[in-house]
């Protein structure tokens, strides 16, 4: 509930802002909070919170979106080490962010998402490469690229959690968290451009008056209140 009212205050300012904060805090660093071994919650979560680093979250594929046990990126274990291979799209602050936490298939033989692991990696690691950013028609302050991983070994301790086939499922209790994010986020946009409404209706002069002396206006902007009112008290109780 903490988090939401924080979105909801975020959401008055740019929506820029949002995807750099809310995927740090959301979905960049949930998938620690949730199952990470205490070693990586100890090593990461205190340089997210301070800002030294920024966080990201990998699972969007070119051919794997809404379908996201269908991804085709491969973690093949090699002694104490995983080699990573595939390509992620549109992730959220990959320009800027110093770790990724990212799902790939560490058996193939499991064609579902029970074959699916996921990693914390350091984005310097080698291996790792960054496409050019998303050139997008709005949201221009929230930077998103590919990440590539060529042949990019990482230590068997970036295995969130040390147990493999359990990335879906951590993924999908992150999503979940951070949809409560979105959710609170949009409502404090609503509400900002509520306020922008009603102060313009009050300054807007028509026919020698403010246009909020019509009636019609008035209903516009009181069945706006009543529709941002009923999304505020939806996201505050799906967050307690």
């Amino acid at each position: 509930e903490e988090e939401v009212r924080v979105a909801f205050e975020l959401g008055r300012t740019s929506p820029a802002f949002r995807s750099l904060i809310g995927t740090n805090n959301g979905i960049g660093a949930s998938g620690l909070i949730i199952d990470g071994t205490e070693e990586q919650k100890q090593y990461y979560l205190p340089r997210f919170a301070k800002g030294e680093i920024i966080g990201s979250f990998c699972l969007t594929e070119p051919e794997s979106g809404s379908d996201a046990a269908s991804l085709r990126t491969t973690a093949v274990k090699d002694d104490d080490f995983y080699i990573l291979n595939g390509t992620k799209r549109f992730i959220t602050n990959a320009p800027h962010a110093g770790a990724f936490t990212v799902m790939a298939r560490t058996n193939s033989e499991v064609k579902g998402s029970g074959g699916i692991s996921a990693f914390i990696i350091d984005s310097k690691t080698p291996g790792i490469s960054l496409g050019k950013r998303d050139q997008k028609m709005g949201q221009k302050g929230a930077h998103t690229c590919d990440v590539i991983f060529e042949n990019c070994r990482v230590p068997a301790s970036a295995l969130i959690g040390g147990v493999e086939g359990i990335g879906f499922k951590t993924a999908m209790k992150v999503l979940d968290k951070g949809r409560l994010h979105i959710g609170a986020y949009s409502v404090g946009v609503a509400e900002r451009m509520l306020d922008d409404a009603l102060r313009y209706a009050v300054e807007r002069k028509q026919f020698g008056q403010p246009i909020a002396n019509f009636q019609l206006i008035q209903a516009m902007l009181a069945d706006s209140k009543a529709e941002i009112y009923a999304a505020k008290c939806m996201v505050l109780d799906a967050a307690r």
